[in-house]
């Protein structure tokens, strides 16, 4: 392991030097050039702070067994990458933490019970309105062994990760309000409504949105809602060919997820209708693919990594403290401007 009198040799500074800025004292005074060479020399050398160390230590000796449990099947976590995005970043920082981790599909006819009194914690991923009865089932105590990942069961003691659909449909729709776009269509599940008693949204959180947002600006219009049956490329293909029979299409088109947006735009293409010229799309999620999309597809950016990394850290805090109250982390999202919308 490299030492501060071989990095302060290197960097030709005083060991003293080193010592503090790698321990971070805010009152070193040096130049930006002289602290951009020790650390350049530091991290050639790859050097560790004792603090560093110590949570290297404490991460090593951190061994649970963990497990997710998707709510949807195998087969719809292949047809939409987003959710094996997120499934394969909690995997990633989970053995980075040490942790073995297994998966489940609730679709397999899961007892959740026994898994959760197998494994030291479980993540559950994906909300569905079939599992919420299943949720007021689960023993209190055990509650706390679960953090819910992409959807909030309003349960006061649970931990859940859950996207800012709020911020996500203004993002989307600032954006093409300022392009000039009047007709606002969104294709998606329109079965959403709001429960004024429970003070939460039932359904989609995106359609919910995108409704009440567009009805502030005065520019909502229930001829433009479109519903899809399912969240694959072929739920959208076929969507957008009924939509296109009925006729009246908008001028711009809200898609509810970039998987989706991929059948919309194959059949649109064997419709001859152009995107954006004649129609303008927008995404969700920004999946891998839709930088490579012709046109590339204009999308919400929806942090994966960020989902499995804070479902991980969430677990590991619970399990590691005692707290009766859930948190509730709210992830944001951020526009990416691509080709798909008219500029």
């Amino acid at each position: 392991m490299a030492t501060i009198r071989e990095i302060a040799e290197l960097a030709n500074v005083s060991m003293s030097t080193v010592s503090r800025l790698l321990n971070g004292d805010n009152t070193l005074n040096i130049s930006d050039e002289t602290r951009s060479r020790i650390l350049e020399v530091a991290h050639k050398l790859q050097y560790k702070t004792i603090k560093e160390r110590k949570l290297k230590e404490t991460i090593k000796k951190c061994k649970y067994e963990l497990a997710i449990v998707h709510l949807y099947s195998q087969a719809e976590e292949l047809s939409d990458s987003y959710y094996l995005g997120v499934k394969n970043s909690m995997i990633y920082e989970a053995q980075e933490r040490n942790c073995t981790i297994t998966c489940f599909y609730y679709a397999d006819q899961l007892d959740i019970q026994s898994v959760l009194e197998r494994y030291d914690g479980i993540m559950i991923l994906g909300g569905t309105d079939a599992f919420r009865k299943e949720l007021y089932e689960i023993d209190k105590q055990m509650i706390t062994k679960v953090v819910f990942v992409d959807f909030d069961p309003h349960i006061r003691e649970a931990d859940c990760i859950v996207i800012d659909f709020k911020q996500l449909m203004h993002q989307a729709i600032d954006y093409l309000l300022g392009l000039g776009y009047e007709k606002i269509g969104y294709l998606g599940n329109t079965n959403f409504t709001y429960d004024n008693m429970k003070d939460y949204i039932e359904g989609e959180e995106r359609g919910y949105y995108f409704e009440k947002i567009l009805k502030s600006h005065k520019k909502f219009s229930s001829e433009y809602l479109y519903n899809c049956s399912g969240y694959s490329s072929e739920a959208g293909y076929q969507a957008i060919k009924n939509a296109v029979n009925k006729g009246g299409l908008p001028e711009v088109l809200f898609v509810v997820t970039d998987t989706v947006a991929i059948g919309v735009l194959k059949a649109l293409r064997e419709l001859n209708i152009r995107v954006p010229e004649d129609i303008g799309i927008i995404g969700c999620n920004d999946t891998p693919t839709s930088e490579f999309l012709m046109p590339s597809l204009t999308t919400i950016k929806i942090p994966m990594q960020m989902i499995g990394e804070m479902a991980i850290v969430l677990m590991l805090n619970r399990i590691e403290n005692t707290r009766s109250l859930g948190v509730r982390v709210s992830v944001p999202t951020e526009l990416i401007i691509r080709e798909s919308c008219k500029s």
